[in-house]
């Protein structure tokens, strides 16, 4: 009985610790067949950009757009929304679809202050 109330408190512990830790949610996009990570190269430390901000179209010589969406969903980032735009001349339409994509990443207490402060800085010179 002791074994399994210790266990319990332990659990409730790490899933405390677990929930307080802040999480940084970052976002992408594809459009025909290319990801644009947008300003991430600017705002997130080079230590994680080598791993985190990959083009599989340049890396791994993809062209189709859904293999591209299914290996970064397998890469831990998540479909946050579609968009469809649509033109057409003469009856021809013309579809073309843009995915938002996002993931969540831990930064530190200081590269996160960083990645503020630099976000800020890009917004102020718009």
């Amino acid at each position: 009985m002791k074994n399994l109330f210790l266990l319990s408190i332990l659990v409730c512990v790490a899933m405390v610790s677990y929930c307080q830790r802040p999480n940084t949610v970052i976002n992408c996009y594809i459009r025909d067949g290319r990801v644009n990570y947008g300003h991430l190269t600017q705002l997130l430390p080079d230590s994680i950009q080598a791993n985190l901000l990959i083009d599989p179209r340049e890396k791994f010589k993809m062209k189709d757009g859904n293999n591209i969406l299914l290996w970064l969903e397998q890469q831990g980032w998540r479909l946050m929304g579609i968009d469809v735009a649509g033109s057409g001349v003469n009856g021809n339409a013309d579809l073309s679809s843009t995915y938002v994509m996002s993931k969540e990443i831990y930064l530190d207490d200081p590269a996160r202050a960083l990645f503020l402060q630099k976000l800020e800085n890009i917004e102020n010179k718009q």
